[in-house]
C-alpha cells in the first residue's frame, strides 16, 4: 500500500504495476468526493502499466466546476 496526495485528493494505492495478480486501484478522497480507479492487466504477463503512466493519469485529475458539469449534463 502506498500513499497518494494529488492536488485536493489524497488516498492510497493498494498494489504495484508488476503485481502477479495484474490488478492495481487508487482510492482518492477529498472533503466533498470521492474516486476509485481499478487498472487491470494480464495476470502474470509482462507490466504494460508502469508507475509512471499511473502517476501520470492521476497528476491530470482536476475537479470540474458545477458550469462545466451542467454543460456536460445538458449536451445528453
Amino acid at each position: 500500500m502506498l500513499l497518494v496526495r494529488v492536488g485536493e485528493f489524497s488516498g492510497f494505492q493498494f498494489g504495484r504495476p508488476a503485481n502477479q495478480s495484474g490488478e492495481l486501484s487508487v482510492r482518492l478522497f477529498s472533503d466533498s468526493s470521492s474516486l476509485n480507479f481499478i487498472f487491470n492487466q494480464k495476470a502474470a504477463g509482462p507490466a504494460v502499466i508502469s508507475q509512471s503512466d499511473i502517476n501520470r493519469i492521476l497528476r491530470t485529475l482536476q475537479k470540474a466546476t458545477s458550469q462545466t458539469v451542467a454543460n456536460a449534463n445538458s449536451s445528453k
